[in-house]
């Protein structure tokens, strides 16, 4: 008798931006149907920016939402794990912005999501 099931893949992109030659925008697409597991920034600095954190929905402009948006005063991190699952279709895209009023320092990001393999015995 075959027997199905699915586990989570752990999915991690990073990049970097110097903030002061332009703004933090990355992006992940998810390749399969998972979570977001979180969202870190550090900064080789403290900065006053703003970090937006959207879902970029596969389903149409209507279903995108913003999911943590915050403004930091002299930060040199920023984190964000949902404190439920956000869960993700394939397709969907999260994005991260973050702005460069007067940054000079560099942005280290790290996108984490997790998403779903299946498997047949």
């Amino acid at each position: 008798m075959l027997q199905k099931g699915y586990y989570l893949t752990p999915i991690r992109t990073i990049a970097q931006q110097d903030l002061s030659a332009a703004i933090l925008n990355e992006s992940y697409t998810m390749t399969k149907d998972g979570e977001l597991d979180f969202v870190a920034i550090t900064f080789d600095g403290a900065v006053t920016e703003t970090v937006v954190v959207t879902i970029d929905s596969v389903s149409g402009a209507a279903y995108d939402w913003i999911v943590k948006s915050s403004a930091l005063s002299g930060a040199t991190t920023f984190f964000y794990q949902p404190s439920r699952p956000v869960t993700l279709k394939k397709g969907d895209i999260i994005k991260v912005t973050c702005t460069q009023a007067t940054a000079t320092e560099t942005a280290s990001l790290t996108i984490s999501a997790m998403e779903v393999e299946t498997w047949i015995s």
